[in-house]
């Protein structure tokens, strides 16, 4: 192996390894923190949360929400899903607090008032594109080479080593002695 090819390799090494290891404190520290970590899959937010982009979402209050702040809720659709809009105006009614909201790209609030219960958070910040890469990774065959491809590079990096030394004799005072 050349100097400069093994220079290639041990860059290239490196790097994947921080890329994995950034990655993963990123992960560890979300789930540390308590964040929620969620893709924006419509436009609805845009310009302010593109589609793709990672939104990192905080438990909150709803008692203390105010106009102005994106909140992450439950769809009154019964789907069950996460939605992302700005709340507009604040609504109290004698069954409770609920918000008014918005999407950012929309022309009008939502048709439907969304109850105090349903927050699920407010949105800290977003990070563009980001999600895309999270959507790549939560793949179930990627996820799957996440796992297989480390354990080929130990597998075949040590079978290399092994190959190199294969022939080396070690010299009598290396051995371990059974006194």
């Amino acid at each position: 192996m050349t100097p400069a090819r093994f220079t290639t390799w041990a860059v290239a090494r490196w790097t994947v390894v921080g890329v994995l290891l950034t990655t993963t404190a990123f992960m560890v520290a979300s789930y540390l923190l308590g964040w929620r970590l969620l893709v924006v899959e419509s436009g609805s937010m845009a310009p302010t949360y593109p589609v793709g982009s990672l939104a990192v979402v905080t438990s909150t209050d709803a008692g203390a929400l105010v106009a102005g702040r994106s909140i992450v809720f439950e769809s009154q659709n019964g789907s069950g899903a996460w939605v992302s809009h700005r709340v507009v105006r604040r609504v109290e009614t004698a069954e409770g607090l609920f918000f008014e909201t918005r999407g950012d790209a929309n022309p009008a609030a939502d048709p439907l008032l969304v109850p105090a219960r349903d927050v699920r958070g407010t949105v800290e910040y977003a990070v563009p594109r980001a999600g895309h890469v999270l959507g790549f990774l939560s793949r179930q065959p990627v996820t799957a080479s996440l796992v297989v491809a480390p354990a080929l590079w130990l597998a075949i990096s040590a079978a290399q080593r092994r190959r190199r030394t294969a022939g080396h004799v070690s010299p009598p005072w290396a051995t371990a002695s059974t006194a």
